[in-house]
């Protein structure tokens, strides 16, 4: 697979998913701040992230080319060297786009998903699934066409150097323009701001 940028052209390699992700895993185990010590929780690394927003654009560039991938499954995908999905397109099938059609693309995703975390981690590890990636397969699940826009911009698959520049944003947001639109929580606003 050979890429065109800037004048320069990028080879990727692609991989299996199961062999790629078990050295590069999706998760990681962190030590949790303010708990004893030896506490620990599991996260998205950022490669995992990456990876996943990779998928979760791909699903969106068919979508709006105006075709759906009623294949989408763990045989008909690879991960190139960057850590980005790829359909393999010996094993896709591509369909009208239709809202029922959207819908089984991300429930296929979130079933995707899983699958790697089990076979490249281990079943067990189903359970170890961070909540804010659970909330992300939960919309996957429910209605992927009606929540298409806040699964493609999921803050769980925000890369950590981002999510402070997001929270600053907020910050900003919530200190200085909320109390001067709702006059009502201008004490109670600043009261709980650092």
């Amino acid at each position: 697979n050979l890429n065109s940028l800037g004048g320069y052209v990028y080879f990727f390699l692609k991989f299996d998913p199961v062999e790629y992700l078990k050295g590069h895993p999706l998760m990681e185990e962190v030590p949790v701040l303010g708990e004893a010590p030896g506490t620990c929780n599991w996260k998205f690394t950022e490669d995992g992230k990456n990876s996943t927003k990779s998928l979760l654009d791909l699903i969106g560039t068919f979508h709006d080319l105006g075709c759906c991938i009623p294949t989408l499954s763990i045989d008909s995908v690879a991960i190139n060297s960057a850590g980005r999905f790829e359909l393999v397109e010996a094993k896709s099938q591509f369909t009208a786009l239709t809202p029922r059609g959207a819908s089984i693309d991300y429930l296929n995703a979130a079933l995707l998903l899983e699958k790697l975390v089990a076979v490249s981690m281990g079943d067990h590890m189903i359970n170890h699934i961070p909540i804010d990636i659970s909330i992300l397969l939960m919309l996957m699940r429910t209605n992927g066409y009606l929540y298409r826009f806040l699964i493609g911009n999921h803050t769980s698959l925000l890369l950590l150097h981002n999510r402070s520049t997001v929270f600053m944003e907020f910050f900003d947001y919530i200190r200085f323009h909320i109390p001067n639109f709702r006059i009502d929580l201008k004490g109670k606003v600043k009261g709980y701001m650092p």
